[in-house]
């Protein structure tokens, strides 16, 4: 981190999350990962409002934070420069500046307020056999629901985003396989299915 910016600390060149090539260069050298690269984005916005909808065993109801900017010092790549950070703060509600995670598709879409809409699917949410996991084998409870289930699933996400009005304020989606966690033998036809539902997004 620098004073009049963000920097990549492995390439030390600039990095701002409304440049695309300079997010891009970030994930190519690592210093942009699966597990931060929210962190940037909710710097630049603090305004929006982030819903996460999830499965048990991983999310068992519904909770709220406010997001807060925060720093911490670096302990390995750049000892004592400052690294960006997001502190959570429990709170009641959701609105601009909150994050609420929970497993009840009408918490997840409750109250969303006016403006665009990112979309982002992760196929795990479906199933999670592995999660990233060797010896998932032996990991109890795991979410692991046959290939109909998942399917019904799909459907029941669609029919609520249709159902709260929220499709046609999407103006970009990502719909993220999750090698590692989502079974590949699934992917041919819960991706078809997804995208059959959310082809509106496409017309």
């Amino acid at each position: 981190m620098i004073e009049d910016g963000l920097v990549d600390m492995i390439t030390n060149q600039p990095f701002d999350v409304t440049l695309p090539h300079t997010v891009l260069a970030a994930c190519e050298s690592g210093a942009i990962g699966m597990g931060s690269f929210m962190t940037p984005f909710l710097l630049a916005f603090p305004n929006c409002d982030v819903r996460q909808l999830a499965q048990p065993p991983k999310v068992t109801e519904t909770r709220d934070w406010a997001f807060l900017p925060s720093t911490y010092s670096d302990d390995l790549l750049r000892p004592g420069h400052l690294r960006p950070a997001i502190l959570l703060e429990s709170v009641i509600g959701t609105g601009p500046g909150r994050y609420r995670a929970t497993n009840k598709l009408d918490d997840w879409l409750d109250g969303i307020g006016p403006g665009p809409v990112l979309l982002h699917v992760d196929m795990d949410y479906f199933n999670n056999r592995y999660d990233g996991d060797g010896d998932w084998p032996d990991r109890h409870p795991r979410h692991d629901p046959p290939l109909q289930d998942v399917v019904s699933h799909i459907d029941e996400v669609v029919a609520a985003l249709k159902g709260a009005d929220v499709l046609r304020r999407v103006e970009d989606a990502v719909i993220a396989f999750s090698p590692g966690f989502f079974p590949a033998e699934m992917w041919a036809t819960a991706g078809a299915r997804l995208g059959a539902g959310l082809a509106e997004l496409y017309d």
